[in-house]
């Protein structure tokens, strides 16, 4: 791939700050619609993903609309069914629409190689730290935002003052018509700008995750989760496309959820009961889940998206939903662009998946209470 430098002056209709899923879906909405758009990222390659790895089918379904085949992924497999063990209870149950497990750097090279084969430009090592409106909704308003370079290329290229400090390399001037902030949980941007989501308090639970090879654990068949649950907590185990395991669990701090990966085989066998051993252990990673929305979705001419929009408590709500948003808002702000849409339509846009991340939210939460209830055998009268 051919790598040149942002043209210095240049007026973009779309800067999206961030290159994640919601960042790059939403870049390839946009340029596929004839949107000029650059994306700037602070890493010097865009992040290789999420903790979450399912794609479920109508995030699938969405994507297509922005010409992005999830299953052409090479890493990626179906997912067909859940299969649920409670004491000596099992219980398979098809999903409506397959799922699809994918690598985890395998989304982003993806949404990567779509929004670039439409036009887009993706700047990496680059830090945002300011932005200023000028002019406002009408004419020539747009918006400059101050970027610290590490003078990297960017990778293809295309057709109000709010600042953090800055951190390293020089200072240049991107400008845009529109920004969209994609930045996920670095919330040092949006804060800046009185944006940021105002979280719930969290509850007395972790959620964790480890890649690890299973071995003692009877009827673990490709294209289905099996999950366990135990007093006070549940157990995940997600079969990876290029083999071995994505073991996961919420438990409530009763349960004594693990530190570290090495006490990550005990807390297994202790919520299974079978004489499980893990080999090919990865990192651990243990996070308080929790929840919020920022009080409003834009300011002006920028718009946040995803997690810098709201937090939910469930890792794969977080991904579908940031994708399934971000096809919306491609749709939206392209029209706008144009002059097809008035510019009010991106806050009816807000209102509407505002109000579906309420419902995730709410049935999130329903879901954590019946992984971490005391007695598992209640998770037996959960309606189906």
């Amino acid at each position: 791939m051919k790598t040149q430098r942002t043209r210095a002056g240049e007026m973009y209709d779309v800067l999206v700050v961030g290159a994640g899923p919601a960042g790059l879906t939403v870049a390839a909405g946009l340029a596929r619609h004839g949107v000029s758009c650059l994306v700037v990222e602070r890493g010097e390659h865009p992040p290789a993903g999420a903790h979450c790895l399912v794609v479920q089918a109508a995030s699938a379904a969405a994507l297509t609309t922005v010409g992005v085949d999830v299953a052409a992924i090479p890493s990626s497999a179906p997912l067909r069914r859940r299969v649920f063990h409670v004491s000596r209870h099992t219980e398979t149950r098809p999903l409506s629409a397959p799922s699809l497990v994918v690598g985890h750097d395998g989304m982003t090279q993806l949404l990567s190689a779509a929004a670039l084969r439409y036009g887009a430009a993706v700047e990496t090592g680059a830090d945002v730290v300011g932005v200023h409106q000028v002019g406002g909704l009408h004419g020539d308003g747009h918006v400059q935002v101050r970027v610290h370079s590490r003078d990297h290329p960017t990778l293809g290229d295309s057709n109000g003052a709010h600042s953090t400090e800055p951190r390293s390399g020089r200072a240049d001037i991107r400008r845009a018509r529109w920004v969209v902030v994609c930045t996920g949980t670095d919330d040092t941007l949006t804060r800046a700008m009185g944006l940021d989501w105002m979280p719930s308090h969290p509850r007395p639970v972790r959620w964790l995750g480890v890649n690890a090879v299973v071995t003692g654990v009877p009827g673990l068949g490709p294209e289905e989760e099996h999950i366990f649950h135990g007093p006070h907590a549940n157990l995940g185990l997600l079969p990876l496309p290029t083999g071995g395991h994505r073991l996961f669990s919420v438990a409530a701090d009763q349960a004594r959820p693990p530190r570290d990966a090495g006490e990550f085989e005990a807390f297994v066998r202790r919520i299974t009961g079978l004489p499980a051993t893990l080999s090919e252990v990865g990192d651990l990673w243990r996070t308080r889940p929790g929840s919020g929305r920022a009080p409003a979705a834009r300011r002006g001419r920028v718009l946040t998206l995803g997690a810098a929009r709201r937090r939910l408590p469930l890792p794969v709500q977080c991904l579908n939903a940031a994708i399934e948003e971000a096809v919306h808002l491609a749709d939206e702000l392209a029209g706008v662009v144009h002059g097809r849409r008035p510019h009010h339509a991106l806050e009816a846009h807000a209102v509407r998946h505002g109000r579906a991340a309420e419902r995730l939210i709410s049935e999130a939460w329903r879901m954590v209470d019946y992984a971490t209830t005391p007695d598992p055998e209640q998770w037996l009268a959960k309606p189906r």
